[in-house]
């Protein structure tokens, strides 16, 4: 696969293709299709190291949820990339056997390619068609406007009937619905899950609240992490934080920067077990 390609988001089992790890490229893998997208809209917003390309696992389903499948996922991404919503990306769609009518249906959705087994020689063959930067999807036809449009409200419906689980992704989405943590604005304002999230910690206010107090508790185990928490609450913006940091010398800019990246997985696991207290 060639470097151009150095970011990849792969939705369901294609992670696991030796060709990517092979040729050196930074994988981030989510194992269902609601998790992928919620990594989709973090990591598209994510203007330094974007993936480029989506690998889609176009067999897919979403645990409990048999009514969601790949190809609504790849055409509710497909409008937003359409859009411009998300940082531009390709999107791969894998099936593992030949299926003609699921190739229809993914093609339908907006994927850019649809690849076969064996799926590393297929990636292989197909990244050499893509180009460094992915361009916006060409304009859609009547048919697949109508299609990505349901495929929206089936992907809302079912978010808003899980029940919060605190995954990475999630805290990513909370941080940036109620602070400056980095992450695209009007890609968040278009995500359900945002307001969810909220809702789920009772709104605005008492999600600043909680957030406050898991402060405390992180400031025990890692200061730096939870400094750089507060004052995003404080509403202060990353290049602020990092600024006053070295200036302050409590951290090196390396040190900053990788606790900014990390504190969603921090308040992630305390939130989890906040509500795993919660339903005991």
């Amino acid at each position: 696969m060639p470097t151009i390609i150095p970011h990849v988001l792969a939705i369901g089992s294609p992670g696991r293709d030796p060709l990517l790890h092979a040729a050196g490229v930074a994988v981030r893998h989510a194992t269902t299709l609601l998790d992928g997208y919620a990594h989709a809209v973090h990591g598209l917003a994510d203007t330094e190291s974007p993936p480029t390309l989506i690998l889609l696992d176009l067999h897919a389903v979403e645990p409990g949820f048999p009514e969601l499948a790949a190809p609504q996922l790849a055409a509710v991404l497909a409008r937003a990339l359409h859009t411009g919503a998300l940082h531009p990306a390709w999107l791969i769609g894998l099936a593992h056997v030949a299926d003609p009518d699921l190739d229809a249906e993914a093609s339908l959705a907006g994927c850019h390619l649809v690849l076969h087994p064996p799926l590393s020689q297929a990636m292989q063959a197909g990244m050499v068609r893509l180009s460094r930067t992915p361009a916006l999807l060409p304009p859609t036809d009547r048919a697949t406007h109508a299609y990505q449009r349901a495929a929206l409200r089936v992907v809302e419906v079912v978010q808003a009937a899980q029940v919060p689980i605190w995954t990475v992704a999630d805290a990513t989405v909370l941080l940036g619905a109620i602070t400056h943590y980095p992450i695209r604005r009007q890609a968040l304002e278009r995500s359900p899950r945002a307001h969810q999230l909220v809702r789920a910690l009772g709104g605005p206010q008492a999600a600043m609240r909680r957030l406050h107090a898991i402060t405390e508790v992180v400031r025990e185990r890692s200061p730096l992490h939870a400094e750089v928490l507060a004052r995003f609450l404080d509403g202060w913006e990353r290049r602020a934080i990092v600024h006053a940091l070295v200036a302050s010398s409590c951290a090196e800019h390396t040190q900053v920067d990788r606790a900014i990246n990390e504190l969603p997985q921090r308040l992630a696991a305390e939130l989890r077990m906040q509500q795993a207290r919660e339903e005991a």
